[in-house]
Protein backbone atom coordinates (compact mmCIF):
# COMPACT_ATOMS: atom_id res chain seq x y z
CA UNK A 1 0.00 0.00 0.00
CA UNK A 2 2.70 2.27 0.42
CA UNK A 3 3.90 1.54 -2.79
CA UNK A 4 0.75 2.52 -4.41
CA UNK A 5 0.42 5.40 -1.74
CA UNK A 6 3.45 6.58 -3.66
CA UNK A 7 2.40 6.06 -6.68
CA UNK A 8 -0.64 7.67 -6.96
CA UNK A 9 1.28 10.89 -5.11
CA UNK A 10 3.78 10.94 -7.79
CA UNK A 11 0.68 10.90 -10.23
CA UNK A 12 -0.89 13.31 -8.50
CA UNK A 13 2.17 15.74 -8.62
CA UNK A 14 3.02 15.23 -12.03
CA UNK A 15 -0.91 15.99 -12.56
CA UNK A 16 -0.24 19.18 -10.84
CA UNK A 17 2.88 19.78 -12.27
CA UNK A 18 1.51 19.66 -15.69
CA UNK A 19 -1.63 21.90 -14.88
CA UNK A 20 0.45 24.21 -13.68
CA UNK A 21 2.84 24.38 -16.78
CA UNK A 22 -0.41 24.33 -18.87
CA UNK A 23 -1.70 27.08 -16.24
CA UNK A 24 2.01 29.06 -17.26
CA UNK A 25 1.34 28.38 -21.04
CA UNK A 26 -1.76 30.13 -20.85
CA UNK A 27 -1.10 33.07 -19.09
CA UNK A 28 2.11 33.30 -21.50
CA UNK A 29 -0.06 33.53 -24.31
CA UNK A 30 -2.34 35.62 -22.74
CA UNK A 31 0.43 37.94 -21.63
CA UNK A 32 1.31 38.23 -25.61
CA UNK A 33 -2.19 38.39 -26.55
CA UNK A 34 -2.31 41.69 -23.72
CA UNK A 35 0.60 42.76 -25.75
CA UNK A 36 0.09 42.49 -28.91
CA UNK A 37 -3.43 44.26 -28.31
CA UNK A 38 -1.35 47.17 -26.16
CA UNK A 39 0.64 47.69 -29.56
CA UNK A 40 -1.94 47.92 -32.04
CA UNK A 41 -3.84 50.52 -30.12
CA UNK A 42 -0.51 52.32 -29.58
CA UNK A 43 -0.34 52.28 -33.50
CA UNK A 44 -4.02 52.89 -33.97
CA UNK A 45 -3.55 55.99 -31.49
CA UNK A 46 -0.57 57.26 -33.17
CA UNK A 47 -2.00 57.24 -36.72
CA UNK A 48 -5.07 58.79 -35.48
CA UNK A 49 -2.76 61.64 -33.94
CA UNK A 50 -1.12 61.88 -36.81
CA UNK A 51 -4.03 61.74 -38.98
CA UNK A 52 -5.49 64.69 -37.15
CA UNK A 53 -2.23 66.60 -37.06
CA UNK A 54 -2.51 66.16 -40.93
CA UNK A 55 -6.60 67.56 -41.35
CA UNK A 56 -5.21 70.29 -38.83
CA UNK A 57 -2.12 71.19 -41.27
CA UNK A 58 -4.29 71.19 -43.93
CA UNK A 59 -7.32 73.14 -42.41
CA UNK A 60 -4.68 76.16 -41.75
CA UNK A 61 -3.25 76.09 -45.40
CA UNK A 62 -6.92 76.26 -46.83
CA UNK A 63 -7.58 79.24 -44.24
CA UNK A 64 -4.09 80.81 -45.10
CA UNK A 65 -4.96 80.50 -48.84
CA UNK A 66 -8.49 82.30 -48.08
CA UNK A 67 -6.93 84.86 -46.67
CA UNK A 68 -4.05 85.89 -49.07
CA UNK A 69 -7.20 85.44 -51.32
CA UNK A 70 -8.89 87.96 -49.43
CA UNK A 71 -6.25 90.06 -49.13
CA UNK A 72 -5.73 90.39 -53.13
CA UNK A 73 -8.76 90.81 -53.90
CA UNK A 74 -8.96 94.16 -51.67
CA UNK A 75 -5.59 95.14 -53.00
CA UNK A 76 -6.96 94.82 -56.34
CA UNK A 77 -9.75 96.96 -55.37
CA UNK A 78 -8.00 99.25 -53.81
CA UNK A 79 -5.82 99.16 -56.85
CA UNK A 80 -9.13 99.58 -59.08
CA UNK A 81 -9.93 102.46 -57.56
CA UNK A 82 -7.06 104.45 -57.59
CA UNK A 83 -6.90 103.86 -61.38
CA UNK A 84 -9.89 105.09 -61.53
CA UNK A 85 -8.91 108.04 -59.89
CA UNK A 86 -6.17 108.84 -62.06
CA UNK A 87 -8.49 108.46 -64.98
CA UNK A 88 -10.62 111.00 -63.96
CA UNK A 89 -7.33 113.47 -63.35
CA UNK A 90 -6.30 112.81 -66.74
CA UNK A 91 -9.37 113.46 -68.29
CA UNK A 92 -9.29 116.68 -66.43
CA UNK A 93 -6.01 117.63 -67.30
CA UNK A 94 -6.54 116.78 -71.05
CA UNK A 95 -9.77 119.08 -71.21
CA UNK A 96 -7.53 122.18 -69.38
CA UNK A 97 -4.96 121.10 -71.89
CA UNK A 98 -7.36 121.26 -74.81
CA UNK A 99 -8.96 124.30 -73.68
CA UNK A 100 -8.06 127.47 -75.42
CA UNK A 101 -6.44 130.05 -73.49
CA UNK A 102 -8.42 132.22 -71.70
CA UNK A 103 -8.96 135.46 -72.93
CA UNK A 104 -9.97 138.65 -70.69
CA UNK A 105 -13.16 139.74 -73.07
CA UNK A 106 -15.07 142.01 -70.83
CA UNK A 107 -18.69 141.35 -72.65
CA UNK A 108 -18.08 137.77 -73.68
CA UNK A 109 -19.38 134.45 -71.10
CA UNK A 110 -16.90 131.52 -70.72
CA UNK A 111 -17.96 128.85 -73.11
CA UNK A 112 -17.35 125.63 -71.59
CA UNK A 113 -15.03 122.89 -73.63
CA UNK A 114 -16.64 121.23 -76.39
CA UNK A 115 -17.07 117.33 -76.53
CA UNK A 116 -14.99 116.83 -79.55
CA UNK A 117 -12.03 118.61 -78.04
CA UNK A 118 -11.93 116.04 -74.86
CA UNK A 119 -9.77 112.90 -75.45
CA UNK A 120 -11.26 109.66 -74.34
CA UNK A 121 -8.71 107.02 -72.13
CA UNK A 122 -9.61 103.23 -72.09
CA UNK A 123 -9.86 101.56 -68.67
CA UNK A 124 -7.01 100.43 -66.88
CA UNK A 125 -6.65 96.97 -65.70
CA UNK A 126 -4.25 95.21 -63.48
CA UNK A 127 -2.91 92.01 -63.97
CA UNK A 128 -1.94 90.63 -60.90
CA UNK A 129 -0.58 87.35 -60.54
Amino acid sequence: MDRQHQERQEALAREERERLILLQREDRERARADQARAVAYERALQERRLELDREQREQSAALDREQRLCRDLLELADQRAHAAALETQLKLLRAVAAAPPETKVVDSPAQPIPATQLVDVPAYTSHIH
